[in-house]
């Protein structure tokens, strides 16, 4: 059995977003246990992962403090979680300390990435570079037809994009997207 952490908002101001990762997560593992589970080469078999489950009350000290307990105590592998940034900076911390992977899926604030800290990883792009990955990803999607190029479509608007977190200054600026050209 592999034991993955999860802590994440199910009750409190970030209830729902967290909800949704909830079942997101419920259901990769089970698509992923109905297949056998993940291969681990060192034992030449695939083993079901067993889902640790915690919810943080949308709490920063809980949410710790969950984190710290699903690493030390229940001993799982990795965790999931720190749906925001809030969540997500005081959950960061404990990766280092206890050399557990821990992934976020919905913190974003490039503090969390900046601190040098080895054993943590997000799905998302860190804030200051979400407004250029959003960009590189919508002329991606021109190139490959399923938006059009000059038309004058919402799509080929410039697209203003606001840029804020707790350790930077917010920064506006708009850019606009591959392949398109600005409307008048």
């Amino acid at each position: 059995m592999i034991k993955i952490g999860v802590v994440l908002p199910i009750t409190g101001s970030e209830a729902k977003p967290g909800q949704y990762q909830k079942e997101g997560i419920e259901l990769a593992v089970k698509q992923i246990n109905d297949q056998g589970g993940v291969m681990v080469k060192s034992l030449g078999k695939k083993l079901p992962i067993q889902i640790v489950f915690y919810d943080d009350g949308s709490d920063q000290a809980k949410s710790a403090s969950l984190v710290e307990r699903a690493m030390s105590s229940d001993k799982v592998v990795a965790v999931i979680g720190g749906y925001s940034t809030a969540l997500g900076q005081a959950q960061s911390v404990m990766a280092d300390r206890y050399q557990t992977v821990w992934i976020t899926p919905g913190a974003a604030a490039s503090s969390i990435f900046s601190q040098g800290y080895q054993w943590i990883f997000g799905t998302l792009s860190p804030v200051d570079q979400l407004g250029y990955t959003t960009m590189q990803f919508l002329g991606w999607l021109v190139d490959q037809g399923k938006l059009k190029k000059g038309s004058r479509s919402p799509w080929s608007l410039r697209i203003p994009i606001t840029v804020s977190t707790t350790s930077m200054a917010s920064s506006s600026g708009s850019r606009s997207i591959p392949g398109t050209s600005p409307s008048s």
